[in-house]
Parts: C-alpha cells; structure tokens; sequence
C-alpha cells in the first residue's frame, strides 16, 4: 500500500514592516503579531509543534527608535538600507505631511526590492508612500477613505478605489483605513502560505475574513475643503434641503450661474453630480437614523426623501455596499 504523500509545507517567508514617522502604532505591531503568530498559534492550541509561516523583521528609514502618534517608541531590528531583499514589505499607515522626506529613502529602496521579485504592501495612509515611488501609477489603489482627496491630489496617475478595503495589483497590494491591516495580512497570509494556514491564523486571532469594502465604514459626502466657495455654498444648500432639494435649474439661479457651469464647477470639486450628491447627503443621514432611531427601514426612507422604499434599499446598497438592515446590525448599539 503506497504511504500517503505529506502536504508539502511552504519555507517561512521574509517579512519587513515599514514603520513610518509618526505612525499609528498598531499598524506596525498588528502585522507583526499576525505573521509572527501565523504557523504559530494555532498548532500551540492544539498542542502540535510550530510551523513559523514567516520571519518577521521591523525597520525603520534610519535604524533609530520610532515614536508614533499616541507616544509609544517602536524599537526597529534595523533601517530599510540593511535589507538587501524581502518576499513581502508592509508599509505602515504614514503621517501624510512626512512621506515626501521619508519617500527620498523609501523610492529607491521600494523600487529594487520590488525588481527583485518583492511584493508590496500598504496599510492605510502608507499608499501614499507606496504611490510616491510611482510604482503605482497606472494602477489601483487604496487608501483611508478620510484621505481620499488628498490622495488624488497628490497621485493624479494612480486609480483611486477608495471603497475597496484591499486592492491587489499583484505584487502591489494596498489596505484601506488603520485596522485593514487585519484584512490585508490575512489576505497575504493566503498568499504566501495558502488558505489552510490562512484560515487558521484567522480563528486563532479572532478575525473576520473575507471583508472587501471600507465604505460601511466611510462617511459618504465630500468635504467642502476644495476651495470653490460657490460650490461649497451649493453643498450647504443641498445639505439643508436634501429631502426635498431644489432642481438643477434652481440651484444654477441661486447661485448665478449657468446649469452647465454650475455641473462642470460641481463635478471638479466634489467629483459627483449635483443628484449624486444628494443621494449621498440622504444615504448618510439613514445611516445616521439606521444607528440612533429604532424606525423601521421604511420609515427611514420616508425621512431622508425616498417615497420608494425599493429604490431607497437599492441606492443605499449601491453606496454604502450593505443593506441597511445589515448596517443596523452592524453599527446599532442594539444591533
């Protein structure tokens, strides 16, 4: 009788998190506790020896210690110019105003081990980072919904989709906001190890897989930080009156100006139509009644304008990428 071949066990993979100045702590300890634990943790709970998945190191631009946006000092194993090669780089989320300093060391670093066959990765603000090495451009990517107009300002050339919560360009992948990361390194842990090992870290830390989409999370209607302060005077206007908003025409005269420049000026600055963003203004308030009211759903379409409540349910999903009887449960303190 032929003995049943062992299922081959893939050699740990070399794993260097980025961690940036001023960074959000967890963004470097969680991946580091999630691919450290992976192979790990799992086979200690069922009393089976370990299978490490991953060799972890943390570094920093220059090797010294450090200090994140809540005070805690992360001691790095080393600076990014001592690894001479990696199987994975995670960036951290970065302090958006410090990425062109920490881009002069990051870009050339990023750009050869990424020729060498590395794949990279971002948590959060660290694709901002990622995007300056301009690896990105012509690509996907994600990022914190909160930096999605910053983002494109400063990465014209990269394909913003902010409201998938992972992006993958295959040796490129990036997360969205700050606790993606458990999302991301349960995705890569896939990847490098396979879905058993995956799926195992995943129980054995608690953690949902399968997430894909930050917009739950995000806040639906743009800022007014533009700088078109006619165009900000018509958000306010639909903001105030989004259940019943005035047409096109009428914002156009209330303004003084033409329905077309009226639709050119309002797409430049928030990147939607004047209709779009009134489902947005009306989306984000029935969230808001979703979590603080016990109103049925149809009650909450009714409130925010919708005398469908079929239409109301498919423009919520559409924006929001749940339903909003999900949503409640979700968000409700008595969901």
């Amino acid at each position: 009788m032929a003995r049943k071949k062992e299922a081959r066990v893939p050699a740990p993979a070399e794993v260097v998190i980025v961690a940036l100045p001023r960074t959000v702590a967890s963004t470097v300890t969680g991946p580091a506790d999630i691919f450290s634990l992976s192979g790990v943790l799992w086979p200690m709970i069922h009393g089976r020896p370990a299978a490490p998945a991953f060799r972890v190191r943390i570094a920093s631009l220059d090797g010294a210690p450090v200090t994140c946006l809540n005070g805690t000092r992360i001691m790095p194993d080393c600076a990014v110019a001592e690894v001479a090669a990696a199987d994975l780089v995670v960036l951290s989320a970065a302090d958006v105003a410090t990425v062109p300093r920490a881009a002069a060391v990051l870009t050339p670093w990023l750009r050869r081990l990424h020729a060498a066959g590395a794949t990279l990765a971002s948590v959060c603000t660290g694709a901002f980072a990622l995007a300056a090495s301009g690896l990105l451009d012509g690509l996907r990517a994600t990022t914190h919904w909160g930096f999605a107009e910053a983002f494109r300002a400063a990465h014209p050339h990269v394909h913003l989709t902010v409201e998938k919560l992972i992006v993958d360009e295959g040796r490129l992948v990036t997360g969205g906001g700050v606790h993606s990361y458990f999302d991301l390194c349960t995705f890569l842990v896939e990847r490098f190890q396979g879905h058993a090992v995956a799926t195992e870290t995943a129980r054995s830390l608690l953690l949902d897989m399968g997430r894909r989409s930050q917009m739950p999370y995000a806040a639906l209607t743009p800022t007014s930080r533009h700088g078109d302060k006619a165009i900000a005077a018509v958000q306010e206007l639909l903001e105030k009156n989004f259940q019943d908003p005035p047409d096109v025409e009428g914002v156009a005269r209330a303004c003084a100006m033409s329905p077309r420049t009226l639709a050119r000026r309002f797409k430049r600055a928030t990147g939607d139509t004047v209709h779009g963003y009134v489902q947005r203004v009306r989306i984000e308030r029935a969230k808001e009644l979703l979590v603080t009211t016990p109103e049925p759903v149809e009650q909450v379409a009714l409130t925010v304008g919708y005398g469908d409540v079929t239409a109301f349910r498919k423009v919520f999903r559409s924006l929001a990428k749940v339903t909003p009887s999900d949503y409640r449960k979700t968000f409700s303190a008595a969901g």
